[in-house]
């Protein structure tokens, strides 16, 4: 026969004769819920013998009805009876729905997400540093010629409080003279002049490159000399004079341009 709690459902499938002709009190193992248990009478009692096999195991206590010895309400303490009454908890838990698996696949996706947050990111942010400050020192380096270059940077430079300026720009140079002296074998030409800064403020003095050329017009020979000093007050002057030995004999004219000063 099965024995079914009115208070959770739970079933138990016990002997015919382990509950008395007048009712045995039992006690559910799952919710502890205790009633007494009639056996059932006629049709009933054969519906209920051609039950499923997978009905579950009675608790003891109905067992003890047999004797008839009025069953306790402890907790049945035996291995066997212990064993049985946890297989038949185990048969009767319901199967997860499919609410409580979403929910689990909705924590491991969060899981997954924030394993993904925990990347660290300073790496990225050391590289953008690096670069910057890379990037701004040749900037810094090259802010000569780039303001050269193009209008546009030399704006840019300016603003930044730094202004570019040609080689020898508000500088002129003066009263060119070149002589030639022969004493003997050796010949040497002397180019001399004055430069003179136009300007109300300080300039810096350029290299000069002196070039001889022919009656064309071509480039015989250059020579790169610097005036030995940095720079040049508003106004001012400077005289220079040079030398240079065995120059072509061909040299009709002497050209001279402004070099950028050697940086210090």
């Amino acid at each position: 026969m099965l024995l079914t709690c009115p208070a959770c459902d739970t079933q138990y499938k016990v002997e015919d004769d382990s509950v008395a002709p007048g009712g045995s009190r039992v006690r559910c193992y799952r919710c502890s819920y205790t009633w007494t248990a009639k056996p059932p009478s006629g049709p009933a009692k054969a519906a209920v013998q051609d039950e499923s096999e997978s009905a579950k195991i009675p608790e003891p206590e109905a067992s003890a009805a047999k004797a008839g010895a009025a069953p306790s309400t402890e907790t049945p303490s035996t291995p066997a009876g212990n064993q049985a009454a946890a297989e038949a908890v185990k048969t009767s838990r319901p199967a997860p729905s499919v609410q409580v698996q979403a929910e689990d696949d909705i924590r491991k996706k969060i899981s997954h997400v924030k394993a993904v947050k925990e990347v660290p990111v300073w790496p990225f942010y050391l590289l953008v540093l690096v670069l910057t400050g890379v990037l701004g020192f040749m900037l810094w380096y090259a802010r000569a010629e780039l303001s050269r270059a193009h209008p546009v940077l030399a704006d840019l430079y300016r603003v930044a409080g730094y202004e570019s300026l040609q080689p020898g720009e508000g500088l002129t140079i003066t009263d060119i003279r070149s002589t030639r002296r022969v004493l003997g074998p050796d010949r040497t030409l002397i180019v001399e002049g004055d430069i003179v800064n136009v300007t109300s403020v300080i300039r810096p003095l350029p290299v000069l490159r002196i070039r001889l050329l022919s009656a064309d017009g071509e480039e015989l020979v250059r020579w790169d000399r610097e005036l030995g000093a940095q720079a040049l007050a508003a106004g001012g002057s400077l005289s220079f004079s040079f030398s240079f030995e065995d120059p072509p004999e061909n040299a009709a004219d002497v050209g001279i341009d402004f070099l950028d000063p050697p940086k210090q």
